[in-house]
């Protein structure tokens, strides 16, 4: 019986894989441009942007991770998602604007919005960060594929995360953020129905929620463990990470209107807090059902203990949420190394020079960053650290459109300065247990506001392109719906400074 319930579990996800798959295969013949590929050409529906929004961010590897960290400490794990959530509502506001702006002057990524507010080197250091840290991310992706695919199909981690790769890479390159976005649809239908299943199962199996505040200690049911800072350093860190995530980027300049976006922001944003919730209760039952397994084993073993019908459930649901994130992970590597590294060496690059550097990069950074993810020891970890990494450019993109007088030189330094200081911490496995944010914040401010008020400009002229392309984004809307720009115009208008 037991190995007749195994093949079927192989034969669904066998076929979930197929299918989502050929959806980025069949798109493949509507991918017609560069801007089609990287940012869908502003195709992007409210139907395509809550699926593209929520699968991206309830990756497979943090799932797994929120539920583990619930195993440990309880609800306060739900705090990294939680800060996730938060930027999606801050990216429905001003940030929204600022960068659908910049896509006025048809610039599509962080570092060229960067390079329009400040300068070249800036954009340059923005690059180093972007790359390492979408490297790192996507690196654990596959490892996370493989460790739920591999006992299935009673094969190695090692050998499966590389079946994991080929997957990824053969969805990227065929239906690029369209392509991603419908299948995201699938995914996060399924990942949200599955976990839902699971998590009123598990809740049910121990005694319900009365007799889980009995039996676990209180701190279990605190949001501040295991302490405050470290917490604040989680939701933060994430917040401010995501606020520069290339495919936020890549949603906010592919809506087809700024509606589209902001709705979608606000709803795949406010789908995460539950979602974060549920992993986090599945976490706390697996304390109580199967109190002696490894914490990274919660959201599985817990699953499995309820019953096979669970845990291929369970299956189901993370390889749906890896498979829904890896894909724009590497999109976005892709995106940066042509439009940020290539197209700054070869100005005059054509289309299929672009097109060829982006599939050649996704092929090539999927292998190369597969080895080192098998290498690594914990996927969480390396997610949260990677994150934190990138909150830095958060910080400076927040501060450049409100500061007027905040140059190139303050930019240039405090970006470097942080982002150094927070890989640094981050690879040496967190000194004094402090996480890499907050010595990372500390030194990108030190740095930050003593030379931007030595500025000698009180208002810096790349300030005045974010204005013009602010003027431009309100004329575009109005003659594309008179009656919702002038909406628009009234009440949403955003005064920079």
């Amino acid at each position: 019986m037991s190995d007749q319930i195994n093949w079927i579990v192989v034969v669904a996800i066998a076929l979930y894989l197929i299918c989502t798959t050929l959806i980025g295969v069949v798109l493949k013949k509507s991918v017609k441009g560069i801007q089609e590929f990287f940012i869908a050409k502003k195709n992007l529906s409210l139907l395509l942007i809550i699926p593209l929004l929520f699968g991206e961010h309830a990756a497979g590897a943090s799932t797994v991770g929120n539920a583990s960290d619930g195993f440990k400490y309880g609800l306060s794990s739900t705090w990294a998602v939680l800060g996730i959530a938060f930027s999606c509502f801050l990216l429905s506001g001003p940030v929204l604007k600022f960068y659908r702006a910049m896509g006025t002057q048809n610039i599509i990524t962080i570092p060229g919005i960067l390079e329009t507010r400040f300068d070249r080197k800036t954009r340059l250091v923005l690059v180093g960060i972007i790359l390492l840290v979408t490297s790192i991310l996507f690196a654990m992706q596959p490892v996370a594929a493989a460790s739920i695919l591999a006992p299935i199909f009673n094969i190695n981690v090692a050998p499966m995360a590389w079946v994991a790769c080929t997957i990824f890479i053969l969805v990227t390159i065929t239906g690029g953020l369209k392509g991603i976005a419908w299948m995201n649809l699938v995914h996060s239908s399924v990942m949200y129905v599955a976990m839902l299943i699971v998590c009123f199962a598990s809740i049910k199996s121990v005694g319900g929620l009365g007799t889980m505040t009995g039996v676990l200690p209180n701190t279990y049911f605190s949001f501040l463990q295991p302490n405050f800072f470290t917490v604040l350093g989680w939701f933060l860190g994430s917040a401010l990470s995501m606020m520069v995530s290339a495919p936020n980027v890549g949603i906010a300049l592919g809506a087809k209107t700024f509606r589209d976006a902001r709705g979608g922001f606000v709803i795949g944003g406010a789908l995460l807090i539950p979602f974060a919730i549920i992993t986090s209760l599945i976490g706390l039952s697996a304390k109580i059902a199967v109190p002696n397994i490894l914490p990274n084993t919660a959201l599985y073993s817990m699953a499995n203990n309820l019953g096979s019908t669970y845990s291929s459930l369970i299956s189901i649901c993370i390889i749906a949420a890896v498979f829904s994130t890896a894909p724009a992970i590497l999109l976005a590597i892709s995106t940066t190394i042509t439009k940020d590294f290539y197209c700054l060496i070869k100005k005059d690059a054509t289309d299929a020079e672009q097109m060829f550097i982006a599939k050649a990069s996704i092929i090539i950074i999927g292998i190369v960053a597969t080895f080192f993810g098998l290498q690594a020891r914990s996927l969480l970890g390396q997610i949260l650290g990677a994150a934190q990494i990138r909150a830095v450019a958060g910080v400076v993109i927040l501060v450049s459109m409100y500061w007027k007088r905040m140059d190139s030189s303050a930019a240039f330094w405090s970006l470097l300065s942080g982002g150094i200081t927070a890989s640094l911490w981050h690879f040496a496995d967190n000194p004094f247990n402090i996480v890499p944010l907050w010595p990372a914040l500390l030194v990108c401010f030190l740095v930050m506001i003593p030379l931007t008020l030595l500025s000698k400009k009180p208002v810096a002229e790349g300030y005045l392109y974010v204005e013009q392309g602010i003027k431009k984004l309100l004329e575009d809307e109005k003659n594309q719906k008179p009656e919702k720009a002038s909406r628009l115009s009234n009440n949403d208008t955003i005064k920079l400074g």
